[in-house]
């Protein structure tokens, strides 16, 4: 691994920085700033093609000893035996299977590599993917579901470990707040990526909030350009050139940029939903 790529593995703790290695992964610096961050809810403007994808499962990688640790003893502080907790569970939820697909084929990819990934059971219509460990690695410690946000009775039950919400953007404030409902049991962590749909609706708005928010919650952007593997030009790679030449700069920096774009055709630009 050449040394540029351990400089940027480097904020992370020693197995972190292991895990990533197994798995092939180096973040790039736009990546960081979500990754190291300790807030329990984390949401995310991503560009066209800016690595959001990638960024949700590497997130959940990232999570995993951790969670299952924390699991654990929160059993045996309530008198249980630690292991009638397994298997923590994690939620892939998107608006329908079909926007789960990236981040669960990542996952599956990470864990193989891992030599953590017991079975497939599926694929995404609904998936999961059981992590396995403990003696002879026969135990069963986690499971990652898909989940489709249209089906609400699919959102229940489970008190999952985490949760990340696939392109998070086209989930209706409904699905939202049912998943702030399932994540209170274990204090789970929600992270929500997703490129920006207009200016109007719930995630701008949170965006916004959680932009300047108290240290439980936390929002980034995530540029196409940054994603270099991608764009090794940055802004000025040919294929963003000719994106922009093609649309206004408004929708560009909507759909490329991670920001929020009125509609074309509002009467009053100056419309503001979290204050009309």
């Amino acid at each position: 691994m050449s040394g540029r790529n351990e400089s940027l593995l480097a904020p992370f703790g020693e197995r972190t920085r292991a895990l990533f290695r197994v798995i092939d992964y180096t973040p790039t610096p736009a990546q960081l700033p979500p990754l190291l961050s300790t807030a329990t809810d984390i949401l995310v403007m991503g560009g066209i093609q800016g690595g959001k994808s990638v960024l949700c499962a590497k997130k959940l990688v990232k999570e995993f000893i951790p969670d299952l640790r924390r699991a654990m003893a929160q059993a045996k502080d309530r008198g249980l035996v630690p292991e009638s907790v397994l298997p923590i569970i994690y939620w892939l939820v998107g608006n329908d299977y079909d926007a789960t697909e990236r981040e669960f084929h990542y996952l599956e990819q990470d864990f193989q590599s891992l030599g953590l990934l017991r079975r497939t059971v599926k694929k995404i219509n609904p998936g999961m993917l059981e992590i396995m460990g403990g003696p002879g690695r026969r135990t069963v410690l986690a499971q990652i579901k898909t989940k489709s946000a249209k089906d609400f009775r699919t959102l229940r039950k489970e008190a999952p470990s985490g949760i990340i919400g696939c392109e998070a953007s086209q989930l209706d404030m409904v699905a939202v707040e049912r998943l702030f409902e399932r994540k209170a049991p274990r204090a789970a962590w929600l992270f929500l990526s997703g490129t920006m749909e207009g200016s109007f609706g719930w995630y701008p708005v949170l965006a916004k909030a959680w932009a300047n928010a108290g240290p439980g919650k936390a929002s980034f952007k995530l540029r196409s350009s940054t994603n270099y593997y991608m764009f090794p030009g940055g802004e000025e790679d040919p294929k963003l050139v000719e994106a922009r030449s093609n649309m206004t700069a408004a929708l560009y920096e909507e759909r490329f940029g991670g920001e929020p774009c009125l509609p074309s055709g509002v009467v009053f630009p100056e419309f503001r939903p979290a204050f009309h």
